[in-house]
């Protein structure tokens, strides 16, 4: 009896590694001291014994109701309704698993794709990791904003595309500039780099943007009191794009001292489809602040979040 309890233990360990810590089979491995193949046996036993239960959800399965009352406020023209699961984690990993297929099944197909930064689209490049190459996308990706400092890879815009491009076979094109700098004179100067100039033509022909909305506050907070003084709070900011700030009424917020390197806010305005993916910790105001902008065409969201922002006052 003792021997079956330490492998149950043994099975929820690993089970909780791989599906809640985001560990890839061969860190399981290292870590503990055992083959990638036992890893990988243990992993279907788990599921074979019910300690993992995998729920799949797709574009048809979500909620049409919720998704048509979406469109028919906001003007929206699609999106994906995710069913809500027992944790915030698997909730958000199930929203991350379903970004690659929303954009791949876009018609007409997808050409040039603009990447954000942030915690879902980080999880879409570690679902990326663990899976084989995905089908050839004949398309190009690129940054919609400079590299952040932080040492979370969220927010490394570069290192999103390279795995994005890795995985799908699209052509990845990077942008060598921080996303936050001090003077105008600085921005100016990245301005004016070849480099700069190749990824501001690619959004020009964008097509398809895919964006993190945010919370305000955020989490980084973005060097927001360099960037805004006290702007942010006396403006009432609702919520983030990328790093663009906006009220409850969908106006963006700007300031004089803002030097960001991001894809200015009217060529975002001319893409065709621009998906906003809320995660499970978004508030109410910041998707609906979001959606009043008139950017966002497409939403990824749960059925929870759905509900909120329709009874949203």
């Amino acid at each position: 009896m003792e021997n079956s309890q330490n492998k149950t233990r043994k099975l929820v360990e690993i089970a909780q590694m791989y599906y809640e810590k985001n560990m890839t089979q061969n860190e399981i491995s290292e870590k503990l001291g055992v083959s990638r193949p036992l890893v990988s046996r243990m992993l279907n036993e788990a599921r074979e014994m019910g300690i993992v239960t995998i729920q799949v959800h797709s574009p048809e399965t979500g909620s049409i109701s919720l998704l048509n009352q979406l469109r028919n406020v906001y003007n929206l023209r699609d999106g994906i309704i995710i069913t809500d699961s027992s944790s915030e984690n698997s909730t958000n990993q199930t929203i991350a698993a379903n970004i690659l297929d929303f954009v791949l099944k876009m018609n007409p197909p997808v050409s040039y794709i603009g990447l954000g930064w942030g915690y879902v689209i980080g999880m879409l490049t570690q679902f990326l990791e663990k899976s084989e190459a995905q089908q050839q996308l004949n398309a190009s990706v690129f940054p919609l904003i400079g590299n952040s400092p932080v040492s979370n890879r969220d927010y490394h815009s570069n290192e999103i595309v390279r795995i994005f491009a890795e995985k799908t076979g699209a052509g990845g094109l990077y942008l060598h500039a921080p996303a936050f700098l001090e003077t105008e004179q600085e921005k100016r100067l990245f301005e004016e780099l070849e480099n700069y100039k190749k990824v501001e033509n690619a959004w020009d022909l964008m097509d398809t943007a895919v964006v993190n909305l945010g919370n305000y506050p955020s989490v980084p907070d973005y060097a927001t009191a360099t960037r805004f003084g006290d702007l942010l709070n006396t403006r009432k900011a609702a919520g983030r794009m990328l790093c663009y700030y906006f009220d409850i009424h969908g106006d963006i917020i700007h300031s004089d001292s803002d030097y960001t390197i991001q894809i200015p806010i009217e060529k975002l305005a001319r893409c065709r489809n621009v998906v906003a993916v809320c995660s499970v910790a978004l508030q109410p105001k910041a998707i609906v602040g979001a959606l009043r902008t008139g950017l966002i065409t497409h939403i990824i969201a749960t059925e929870s979040a759905a509900r909120q922002v329709l009874e949203f006052k």
